[in-house]
């Protein structure tokens, strides 16, 4: 049987305690806190992660997809991808190579930032959640 990850890095990390986080959690279930490398900025009030060079770890959560279809709906709405949304979307859904902190290796899908980030301060350190 084909097993789906999901990678997060922002808004929806555990100790964000944001209410799509909850949402969230009736479709999927944290396995293992990990990074992807890549470069991460701020929004303001969200993340946005590319993946670039040079490159940085980026810390987040490993998530098992328990029903995908149901998940897949609410997280693209949640980050805008869809009818009803104008293009180019601010995020596009990718696959990455996650690490988890016990050094197991996974291919997740997680949401990249999908427009210029010239203007975004980059957060070397790799942690939304330490920055805001």
């Amino acid at each position: 049987m084909f097993t789906e990850y999901l990678f997060v890095y922002g808004t929806l990390r555990r100790a964000a305690q944001h209410p799509m986080h909850l949402s969230m959690l009736r479709f999927a279930e944290f396995m293992a806190d990990g990074h992807v490398t890549g470069q991460l900025y701020s929004v303001g009030s969200y993340p946005a992660l590319i993946l670039k060079t040079p490159s940085f770890k980026v810390k987040g959560e490993l998530f098992r997809v328990l029903d995908a279809d149901k998940l897949w709906s609410l997280l693209d709405q949640y980050e805008g991808i869809g009818q009803g949304f104008a293009e180019p979307y601010e995020y596009r859904k990718a696959q990455v190579s996650v690490t988890t902190v016990e050094g197991e290796h996974y291919l997740a899908t997680t949401y990249l930032y999908n427009r210029d980030v010239t203007d975004l301060r980059l957060l070397p350190h790799g942690d939304f959640l330490a920055d805001s």
